[in-house]
């Protein structure tokens, strides 16, 4: 539908025209050169422009019948914008048009409707932010939730038209990393002059114009002119006397282009950080991809940092930024530095169901109690240096330090068929550990005289070591027939040590075939090595009895040649990317128990095509595809054996192949600046071969032993679509959202395949009604269905529903005072693991008023769950297995708050007085 509404246009009449005169009133003279503009009402496309005449007249011919805006413009004038129709065999005549000096313009104007709110630049979104009202005091992330296509949760992550935002660049620069939240939550909204959202392309590819499909949502705060001068900052203190606390102090110094800030946050209640991203560069991640060696796992793939809502934390962070352009903007600095401190103590109960055939089933119920303690250093610097209008070298990087200290007492029970005891065991484990990380990259590019061609060299290397000590000490009983049978005690030392070190270099060439297409070639080679040992000692305090079935030590490496060749179209209306690389990735695996060397070699070819359609700036469709391999693991290729569950070992396969995967997608997306609505939708479907799964066996006690093996037939279809829609003149905005999850997954039951089918759909759809100095609302519903199928078990099937529904109000009331309130009602269909209701009804409210002359600051008191029902609870349901966990976490408090958003005023009206001097 929508590309028929855009084909489907009005037939051109030669007789109809418009024409006016554009004068300066006050001067009684007419405007020369005067830009006339006509666009069309419903979707802001351009029809035609003329300028003016020495006598101010203007003239468009050939024009359709339909409704338009024309927009007047001339420096020094303000823009001038007005509805029109024009009607079949009509010669319309404007009249004349008076503009008004920027300089005479007074405030009581009225502008009828803001057509410069939002613009359309290329692949670029602007918002001018003056054109979306909010309240006093407001933070930039504030002012995002006014913004039509964009949604801010309560954790303060972002979507912008429905993908998530990855990046928050101020200015055009990073601030404090890759922490979104530190602009979005600490600037304040009336200090930005214009938001920008837009797919920022890798480094490369805005150098050499060819696009190699590697984006990340982004949004641009820009500062206005004078919010880039003196300081400015935020100091927030709140408590309720007895056990919660919460204490903020940020500082900002804006000179021009140089910023320093700097930040402390300590409190006890809330159970995300300031959001470093750079967590998994140096505190380890799950995996890493990138399209040398597929998917190079980390040998700790049970590492986790993070731990959501559960528990009771405390926490402390804080951080530096500086930044600095100089010589022209030829040399570029940025410096971050952070560091966190956090301890979480809290209790875990799961129940957990899996499916066997024969409809049998094993039921285990985990009791827990978990603390965990870390800190963490991590320094990142970039620094650029243009050589010359050609040439610039650009080194990046980023350091990291974390030491975390982990212990758990666990009890766990297991029936089967739900009835019948077949095991407990009691586990008491402790772990010592600190990790380092280093990440480095070189960036040369060059550009030559003739237009396309371009050259980059890139080399990184990155570096991670980890040493951990801890104890294992448990009580197992097996029983059969209801009676004890066995038990067997383990009383273990653990000392694990990990290092790893990677190094890559490419070169990449582009050279034009004429002003529209391109060739681009590239070849990369990277080396790297693993070394892990894992060492299990049958004594906590000391290691003489080496226990060699739960110990191992390995050496990994890995090396890769890879070349791709690439064709690039770039048309007024369309790109296009097609091409495809060949890779041939060799590793080993080296023994240093046994030293026994394993080779193994695989040769990859990866296709690639991305095509672009730009029907208008406002709709774009979008076709991709794409083949990417992943390797096996060390951890899934070695028979490396683990204890730490008793009743769930593991064993490698080295006779793995590597999984190879295409994936297809297609998106479209339109947008109408002036009635702010639009559609952003995305399907896309993966299949793979040779998918790395795992083979399940159980005995009659419930201990499993598992291995990796490969199968065919796995796909995942995901689908998005979201619609929003403005209505200016009541204020209020509507939007729905539909997501939809399918998947096929096969893995192995007591040697027998079984075949998961999976899918997830949810639609969500609310309302909200915004207006300066007035009572504001909003209200969503989101239903949401999951099945889940299992082959060799019927009657493990699963079909159940959540429904959510969430309503917020702010309302300003006499005498500077606020007043806010949300409610969160969720309720989940019951299934039979257990007894326990998992619905509830998450109510908060605060009230504040704003002090001082300038209203800076602000008390505040508010009381969040007050009706008590917030519950610890997830659900997941995969493959033969379903699980319930139910968890300690913080429930009613109540907090009273002060907080003084402080500025250098004085000093900056007298620097907006003086004039800009040269940069040195």
């Amino acid at each position: 539908m929508f590309l028929v509404s855009f084909f489907c246009g009005n037939e051109l009449a030669a007789q109809i025209s418009i024409k006016g005169i554009v004068a300066d009133t006050a001067e009684n003279r007419r405007v020369e050169n005067a830009s006339f503009t006509l666009i069309t009402r419903t979707d802001s496309l351009l029809v035609k422009f003329c300028r003016s005449q020495k006598d101010g007249s203007f003239q468009l011919k050939d024009l359709a019948a339909g409704k338009y805006i024309y927009i007047i413009s001339c420096p020094g004038y303000a823009e001038y914008a007005e509805f029109v129709e024009l009607k079949e065999n009509e010669e319309k005549d404007l009249g004349i048009i008076s503009l008004f000096l920027t300089e005479n313009l007074l405030k009581g104007i009225i502008v009828r409707d803001r057509v410069a709110a939002i613009v359309v630049k290329g692949d670029t979104i602007e918002f001018k932010a003056d054109s979306f009202a909010t309240r006093e005091g407001a933070t930039v992330e504030d002012l995002l939730k006014k913004l039509p296509g964009m949604q801010v949760d309560r954790n303060g992550n972002i979507q912008a038209f429905g993908k998530a935002v990855e990046q928050v660049l101020v200015d055009g620069e990073e601030f404090f990393g890759n922490d979104p939240t530190m602009a979005t939550q600490n600037l304040k909204a009336e200090s930005v002059d214009k938001v920008q959202v837009f797919d920022k392309k890798s480094d490369q590819a805005t150098f050499t114009g060819v696009d190699d499909g590697e984006t990340k949502r982004t949004i641009n705060i820009q500062l206005k002119d004078e919010a880039k001068k003196g300081y400015f900052g935020k100091v927030s203190a709140g408590s309720d006397f007895q056990k919660y606390y919460d204490g903020q102090l940020m500082g900002n110094y804006f000179k021009k282009k140089l910023k320093v800030s700097g930040f402390a946050i300590t409190n006890n209640y809330k159970y995300y950080g300031l959001g470093w991203d750079d967590l998994q560069k140096y505190a380890g991640k799950e995996y890493d991809y990138d399209e040398d060696n597929g998917y190079f796992f980390s040998y700790w793939e049970s590492d986790n940092d993070n731990l959501g809502e559960k528990g009771f934390p405390k926490n402390f962070e804080t951080g530096v930024h500086f930044s600095n352009k100089w010589k022209d903007n030829k040399h570029q600095l940025t410096f971050n530095y952070g560091y966190e401190q956090q301890f979480i103590k809290y209790n875990d109960t799961s129940y957990t169901r899996s499916l066997f055939p024969n409809d049998s089933t094993f039921l285990e119920q985990n009791f827990s109690e978990e603390s965990q303690n870390k800190q963490k250093h991590n320094i990142t610097f970039k620094y650029e240096l243009r050589i010359d209008s050609l040439t610039s070298i650009k080194l990046t990087g980023s350091v990291g330090q974390r030491d975390k200290t982990r212990a758990s007492d666990i009890f766990s029970k297991s029936a089967a068929n739900e009835i019948d005891s077949v095991n407990d065991s009691k586990r008491i484990a402790g772990n010592v550990s600190d990790k380092q990380n280093g990440d480095y990259t070189l960036l040369f590019k060059r550009k030559f005289k003739k237009l396309g061609r371009t050259m980059v060299l890139n080399f990184n290397q990155t570096m991670m070591a980890e040493n951990s000590d801890g104890t294992l000490v448990s009580e197992n009983n097996l029983y059969s027939s209801l009676l004890p049978d066995s038990v067997y005690k383990i009383d273990q030392l653990k000392v694990n040590d990990y290092k790893s070190n990677k190094v890559s270099t490419s070169l990449t060439y582009t050279e034009p075939i004429n002003k529209k297409v391109l060739i681009e070639g590239q070849y990369s080679y990277t080396w790297s090595n693993e070394v892990s040992s894992r060492l299990s000692y049958n004594d906590t305090i000391g290691q003489d009895n080496l226990d060699t079935l739960f110990s191992n030590s390995f050496d990994y490496g890995l090396v890769t040649n890879r070349g791709g060749l690439y064709l690039k179209v770039n048309q007024k209306k369309y790109t296009l990317k097609a091409g495809a690389a060949l890779n041939y990735a060799t590793f080993h695996t080296t023994n240093q128990f046994t030293g026994i060397t394993q080779k193994f070699s695989y040769p990859n070819i990866f296709p690639q095509v991305n095509f672009s359609y730009k029907f208008s700036k406002q709709k774009t469709l979008g076709l991709n595809y794409s083949g990417s391999t992943r390797l096996p693991s060390l951890f899934q290729l070695q028979p490396l054996r683990d204890n730490s569950n008793p009743f769930n070992i593991g064993y490698g396969n080295p006779n793995l192949k590597q999984e190879f995967s295409q994936t297809v997608s297609i998106s479209y997306n339109y947008y109408k600046v002036l009635s702010g609505s639009g559609f952003w939708g995305s399907l896309q479907y993966t299949n793979t071969k040779n998918d790395i799964v795992s083979s399940v066996d159980v005995d009659e006690y419930g201990k499993r032993n598992y291995q990796y093996t490969n199968v065919n037939g796995n796909y995942t279809v995901w689908g998005y679509g979201s619609y929003h829609h403005s209505m200016k003149k009541i204020h209020s905005s509507i939007y729905t959202r539909t997501q939809m999850n399918m998947s096929r997954s096969s893995n192995y039951l007591k040697g027998m395949l079984n075949v998961n089918k999976y899918s997830n759909i949810s639609q969500s759809i609310g309302y909200g009604f915004e207006k300066e100095k007035k009572p504001e609302f909003g209200i969503s519903y989101e239903p949401e269905y999951n099945t889940s199928k299992s082959s060799l078990n019927e009657g493990g099937n699963l079909n159940y529903w959540t429904h959510s529904i969430q309503a917020n109000v702010f309302w300003p009331l006499p005498k500077k005072f606020e007043l806010k309130t949300d409610v969160d009602f969720t309720f989940r269909q019951k299934l039979d693991l257990n007894s326990k209701n998992n619905n509830f009804v998450i109510w908060n409210a605060s009230i504040s008023r704003k002090v001082f002359k300038d209203k800076s600051g602000i008390f505040s008191f508010a009381v969040n769950d007050i009706l008590k029902q917030r519950l610890g609870f997830s659900r997941n349901a995969w493959g033969n297995t379903i699980s319930e966990d139910y968890y300690t976490l913080i429930t009613r408090y109540w907090l009273l708050k002060f907080t003084w958003n402080f500025t250098d005023k004085a000093s900056r009206a007298k620097k907006d007085a003086e004039e800009d001097e040269d940069d040195e």
